[in-house]
This record gives C-alpha cells, structure tokens and sequence, in this order.
C-alpha cells in the first residue's frame, strides 16, 4: 500500500536536495504539472496510477 503523506515528503525532499523544477518531475512521470503542484500543497490526491509513478521516480 502507497502512503501519500510519505511520497508527498519525499518529493518535497528530492526537489530541495536535487534543485530539479516540479515540471521537469511532471513531465517525467506523465502527471499534469499542476495537478503535481496541488499535490505536494495537500491540495489533491493522486490516482493509483500516478503515486506509483511518482513513487518508481522519485525511487531511482
């Protein structure tokens, strides 16, 4: 099971430590940049689909 407060840390943490921008990562992973955006802000959730994507990129 995907926990989305734990992804959500470890893409706040990968883009501080990696300066890499949120559209770069939405691009890679196929996720709409402010849907993205919203995400990280706790704003909305994110499908299945997309937090393992998510999850596989920030992973690697």
């Amino acid at each position: 099971m995907l926990d989305e407060n734990l992804i959500r840390k470890q893409l706040i943490k990968y883009t501080q430590k990696t300066g890499i921008k949120y559209c770069y990562i939405a691009k890679a992973t196929n996720i709409e940049n402010t849907k993205l955006s919203r995400f990280k802000n706790n704003k909305r959730k994110l499908n299945i689909k997309e937090l393992y994507s998510l999850q596989e990129y920030l992973n690697k």
